[in-house]
């Protein structure tokens, strides 16, 4: 049986940025990573943190560990938190045992750098500045052999001063291109294979043309069509450039958020991200449990928070709704 790669990707995804990516690490950098909304930016740093394929040819003559760490799954915003998040974010290590700080001079010891992908980096907005400090302070005392890969989306606002230590030490900003055709070839053949759905070779390059090298884009015009709109329809949507935040403009996630609990404000706001098209329930149990990548949310768990987030919007007159896709997931509509 052959061994399946995570996130559903393959080594050769994304290769030249890989390959970017692993001449900074090579000289122990501390840099940036960005990208636009619906490039994959996530789902790419957790299949390259994951990956043994990927990391025995990119990484491992110079890197003893890759390890992603979504900072959006920090609900409680002191540096205890933080902390503990990186703690869990590190496979096979017990922190009964040794402390944070013992096993990175026991790891680093090799010679061979740890990185820590901090993804979402906005999220230490909500922090004090002691949490930055620390991460700095980790970063100076093994320097060249600790390093941080900060990643975020185009157009997120970071709060400079209070993320200063970090964004001081890191000058390089790499930018997370577009998808050559090669990939969008088969982010398209394996989301049709996902929903079940055949096209003719026209209708694929009539996609591939459309989506501008965006896989989000693609992934979105095969469920749209999964929902029954016709190829034509959701052509049209992009052609046109309607957005979702144009559908939901009465709706602003600003407002959303004093009524719900953060949990629920999550899962809303990726509802509201993909308005008119369908959440997958797998996307929502990664929500609900990020660290284990949803593996183990019920689906009696996903059912009820959608359940509280329709009667939410109901109680407050936010003229939304969400329906469900049968067997498939989610979307939120007027």
């Amino acid at each position: 049986m052959l061994e399946l790669e995570p996130e559903g990707l393959y080594p050769q995804y994304r290769q030249e940025t890989t390959k970017q990516l692993a001449s900074l690490m090579k000289n122990g950098q501390v840099f940036r990573l960005t990208a636009v909304s619906g490039a994959g930016e996530s789902k790419y740093l957790r299949y390259i943190s994951h990956s043994s394929k990927v990391f025995s040819t990119y990484f491992a003559q110079f890197v003893h560990n890759i390890i992603y760490t979504d900072l959006n799954s920090i609900y409680n915003s002191n540096t205890d938190k933080l902390i503990s998040l990186l703690n869990e974010s590190i496979r096979g290590y017990n922190r009964q045992q040794r402390s944070l700080e013992q096993w990175l001079a026991d790891t680093t010891g090799s010679g061979k750098a740890v990185y820590f992908i901090l993804d979402h980096l906005e999220a230490l907005n909500d922090f004090n500045e002691s949490a930055p400090r620390y991460l700095r302070s980790l970063r100076d005392r093994y320097k060249y052999k600790l390093g941080y890969i900060l990643c975020y989306e185009h157009g997120v606002e970071l709060d400079k001063h209070k993320l200063k230590q970090l964004l001081n030490i890191s000058p390089f900003e790499l930018i997370l291109p577009s998808l050559n055709n090669v990939d969008c070839s088969r982010v398209l053949k394996d989301e049709l294979k996902r929903n079940a759905i055949r096209l003719a070779n026209k209708d694929r390059l009539a996609v591939l043309k459309a989506c501008n090298g965006q896989g989000g884009i693609i992934r979105d015009m095969v469920v749209n069509i999964a929902m029954g709109k016709s190829l034509a329809e959701s052509l049209k949507t992009i052609n046109l450039g309607e957005t979702r935040s144009e559908d939901t403009s009465g709706v602003t996630l600003q407002e959303a958020q004093r009524y719900l609990t953060k949990y629920e404000y999550l899962v809303f706001s990726k509802l509201h991200n993909n308005f008119d098209t369908i959440t997958h329930k797998e996307d929502v149990a990664e929500i609900l449990s990020p660290q284990s990548k949803g593996s183990g949310v019920s689906d009696e768990s996903i059912d009820q928070i959608i359940s509280r987030l329709r009667k939410k919007l109901a109680d407050n007159n936010i003229p939304l709704m969400i329906k469900n896709k049968r067997g498939i997931g989610f979307y939120l509509t007027r």
